[in-house]
């Protein structure tokens, strides 16, 4: 058995208690099991924001170098690695919301999903892109004799190529876009109800 000595974190005001409190004397929180817990020191919001510049930093960085060495593998790195740490982060931040304390493993365990979301984001995206962009851009290439035929300065191939791939990256953007929301974290309190 546990003793009643051992500390809690309110989860509204941050204020430790004996795990056998049923109402804070900091913010008079009473909700049934609220102390949900072992007390951590609170990381500060500008830490966490200072530490999510910096993840977001090295990614570039790394990304830039990726680039440099491999064109192409460092954008592939950026548009995947960076939903991937502010999604982690934002899970990690509503645990600590909660109270629920946050070890290395849950970071690990945050991290993993969030790459997974992000990927299948990636994969939502280029389905999209894909689409929208061939089917668009498909009746405007010109496959006659004289392909090169410009109206107003444009060839029709130009033209198709413009629309194609520009529908294509809404498509892709909102497609990604919302499977980063379908799948972002949720505040405790909203994951327990639905």
């Amino acid at each position: 058995m546990e003793p009643a000595s051992v500390d809690r974190i309110c989860p509204t005001c941050g204020h430790a208690l004996p795990r056998i409190a049923e109402v804070c004397p900091q913010c008079g929180r009473d909700d049934t099991n609220p102390f949900v817990s072992p007390a951590g020191a609170p990381v500060p919001e500008h830490h966490t924001r200072q530490r999510l510049v910096l993840g977001i930093s090295v990614i570039v960085g790394v990304g830039i170098l990726l680039g440099w060495l491999a064109p192409g593998i460092g954008i592939v790195w950026t548009v995947i690695a960076t939903p991937t740490l502010v999604r982690a982060a934002a899970a990690i931040k509503r645990r600590r919301e909660a109270g629920v304390s946050v070890s290395w493993e849950d970071r690990a365990r945050a991290l993993t999903i969030s790459a997974g979301v992000a990927i299948l984001a990636g994969i939502a995206a280029t389905a999209a892109f894909v689409a929208v962009c061939f089917p668009t851009g498909l009746p405007f290439f010109d496959v006659s004799v004289h392909p090169g035929r410009k109206q107003m300065g444009v060839t029709r191939n130009e033209i198709g190529m413009f629309c194609a791939f520009g529908l294509g990256f809404v498509a892709a953007g909102a497609a990604g876009f919302f499977t980063m929301k379908r799948f972002w974290p949720r505040k405790m309190s909203e994951a327990k109800n639905g």
